[in-house]
């Protein structure tokens, strides 16, 4: 057993080495590079990797034909890696090439300059990952598709320009650790939905601006980090939010304004970012992350403009920060931020000294009508919509009651409920908080009218028993006609908040039984029922009665489904029920109302009471008797004479030659013998 084990290793060891040998046999060279025939009928080839224990170096020219043997072979693919470690200082590939393979110039560290043909549409996954001499690339127009740490550590790499029509299908660390890089340009316009971002210009310490980045989400994961040159965040239209360590270690950073769309800050957003000196949050935003801006000892001021503070990670800023720094909330909101969780840990809350000057106070109407004692919400606009340190006030004359009503942003509400009929003049005054002087002010006229309440309500319904789905038709009619109540009419439970000037409804029942149709008018404003007129409505069966002659089959519809009944009438009796070839005739006994899944669709006999023959020829000697489910011919001429059988629709069931037949079918059948019909049911 042993020795069979180690046969078996040492042929594994040789074909692994074969193997090995073959992956980097080529067919054959040119100008110092290999290649391989993809089709000798087609002339094609690919260059391949330099053969095992060898490497490209220098100046390296991938032409678009090479000869081989007298032939001429077109190159249209490289292998991938295929200058993987290697020497080579320069590449120009004039190949016809649509995909530039993966990491094909992985870690080669003395490449410098790099051109690539047109037509290329793709450039795959790490194609110049470690180049870390490289100083220059041009991507052609053609390109299309470029995949993730396309560039990632070419650290001697100054700018980048992505061509119009080329994505990035995965931008993961991209430019990760390119120490060089100064800009980097999307194109104008530039959308894509790749979501990973992240570490795409990590460590890109020289980095000072990226442009075209408007319409895509990259404020991702450490997508920014360690960019120290980096002078200003970059907001794009879709991010309102900067997700964990996007610009760590920033350290470029002095004064960030979150103003346009950002709403969260992450975890460690923004740590060690040690010269931040200003933050300003807008009136959306909504919360900072765990150690946001941890280390970032130096910030002096922090302004946030949303009047209402949201919560925030206590761990958001450093203790020095939390104990020097100054933090500006709008204008009579100090108290609520130091009632905030996070927000409290400052000791130097201040007010916004900013003041822009209400210069405006209007109504959307200036000419109101009301009810007398009923309540009514007025608002005015104060413009400029960002006006501060004003108050507002409210008069009228002693017939108007007030309510004054918070101010929301820049729009002022009160409720006003008149006592008594008449013209009233509501006016709105806007006052400096700081120097207690009229700023603007507006007027509005207020016509009161006498309450004037519903009295009486005729109801009438078209018909009180009806069937399902037969329409029915409810009208009102409410008195005094010029009532000033707000209403509201119910009919049962099935329709409400009918606008009582309709004064008529159509509607139809579904199920069989006894409905509340009775009428409510109903206060809008207090909900209470004012007037009622009970309606009961009686909505019977639903369904059919189908009188044939021999019998009467009715169908019933209910809300307990569909059911039916079959009765035979004077002078016949019941003889069978087929339902899709099964015998339920004994379900219909005694006239019985079964429940059917479906409008019914029987096969039904009825026979007529009389024994014996239902049809005898005039022979008297030829007679066709009829009892149970055998049929007995009897006086034929010849004792062989043959029989046919049909059924209703002139199907043959039986033909013998016999006399004594046995049925094995139900219903009506045809007998035809020596030029004689019967006809009898079995």
């Amino acid at each position: 057993m042993k020795h069979y084990r180690l046969k078996f290793l040492t042929l594994s060891i040789i074909l692994g080495t074969v193997s090995a040998v073959n992956a980097f046999a080529s067919d054959f060279q040119y100008q110092g590079l290999n290649y391989t025939i993809v089709s000798e009928s087609r002339k094609i080839c690919r260059l391949d990797k330099a053969p095992e224990g060898e490497k490209y170096s220098g100046d390296i020219t991938v032409p678009e034909t090479v000869e081989n043997e007298g032939s001429t072979y077109t190159v249209e693919s490289i292998e991938q890696e295929a200058f993987r470690f290697s020497a080579i200082t320069s590449l120009i590939i004039n190949a016809k090439i649509s995909v530039l393979p993966k990491r094909i110039c992985y870690s080669c560290n003395k490449l410098e300059t790099i051109e690539l043909p047109d037509g290329l549409e793709e450039i795959d996954e790490g194609a110049f990952y470690n180049c870390h001499s490289l100083v220059t690339v041009n991507l052609p127009q053609s390109l299309k598709i470029l995949r993730r740490e396309l560039f990632y550590a070419c650290r001697s790499l100054k700018e980048i320009i992505i061509p119009d029509g080329a994505e990035i299908v995965d931008a993961y660390g991209v430019c990760y650790g390119c120490e060089s890089l100064m800009s980097f340009h999307f194109p104008e316009n530039y959308t894509s939905k790749v979501l990973n971002y992240n570490d795409m210009f990590n460590g890109c310490a020289s980095l000072t601006e990226v442009t075209g980045c408007e319409n895509i989400r990259i404020n991702a994961i450490r997508t920014f980090s360690g960019c120290k040159s980096l002078n200003k965040i970059v907001i794009p239209h879709l991010s309102s939010n900067i997700e964990n360590e996007c610009y760590s270690g920033c350290i470029g950073l002095e004064n960030i304004d979150f103003t346009s769309f950002i709403k969260d800050i992450e975890a460690q957003a923004f740590e060690w970012c040690s010269n931040l000196k200003s933050l300003t949050f807008g009136e959306n935003f909504k919360g900072i992350g765990n150690k946001a801006f941890n280390q970032c000892f130096d910030i002096q001021t922090i302004t946030c403009k949303n009047p209402e503070p949201v919560a925030i990670s206590e761990s958001a800023f450093t203790n020095t920060v939390y104990n020097n720094a100054v933090l500006i909330v709008p204008w009579r909101c100090a108290d609520k931020y130091r009632n905030c969780a996070g927000w409290n840990l400052f000791k130097n809350i201040v007010e916004t000294a900013d003041v822009v000057e209400a210069r405006t106070i209007s109504f959307a109407e200036n000419q109101l009508e009301m009810v007398e004692g009923k309540s009514l919400k007025i608002e005015a606009t104060i413009l400029p919509a960002d006006a501060s340190h004003f108050r507002i006030e409210w008069s009228a004359s002693s017939e108007i009651t007030i309510e004054e009503e918070e101010i929301n942003k820049n729009i002022a509400s009160c409720k006003v409920t008149p006592t008594k009929e008449g013209t009233y003049v509501l006016t709105v005054k806007c006052i400096s908080d700081l120097t207690d002087e009229v700023l603007c002010q507006n007027m509005c006229v207020l016509t009161v009218k006498a309450n004037i309440l519903p009295t009486s309500m005729s109801v009438e319904i078209s018909s009180t028993e009806v069937e399902v789905y037969q329409p029915v038709i409810i009208t009102w009619t409410i008195s005094p006609e010029n009532y000033t109540e707000k209403c509201y009419i119910n009919i049962g439970d099935h329709y409400t908040g009918i606008d009582p000037r309709i004064r008529r409804l159509s509607f139809y029942a579904e199920h069989t039984g006894t409905y509340d149709v009775g009428v409510s008018l109903v206060s809008a404003e207090s909900g209470e029922t004012l007037l009622y007129e009970p309606l009961e409505l009686e909505v019977v069966h639903a369904g059919g009665i189908f009188d044939c002659g021999e019998g009467v089959i009715k169908v019933l519809v209910n809300y307990n489904g569909i059911k039916a009944s079959i009765k035979a009438n004077e002078g016949y009796t019941l003889h069978s029920v087929m339902e899709n070839g099964i015998d339920v005739t004994a379900q219909f006994a005694d006239e019985a109302l079964v429940p059917v899944k479906s409008f019914p669709n029987f096969k039904i006999v009825f026979e007529k009471k009389e024994e014996g023959e239902i049809h005898e020829a005039e022979n008297s000697n030829l007679k066709v008797l009829h009892h149970g489910n055998v049929i007995e011919v009897t006086g034929t001429k010849d004792e062989n004479s043959p029989v046919t059988i049909y059924d209703e629709q002139g199907r043959v069931l039986i033909q013998t030659n016999r006399h004594e037949i046995t049925l094995t079918t139900k219903g009506v059948h045809i007998l035809l013998i020596e030029g004689r019909t019967f006809k009898f049911i079995n």
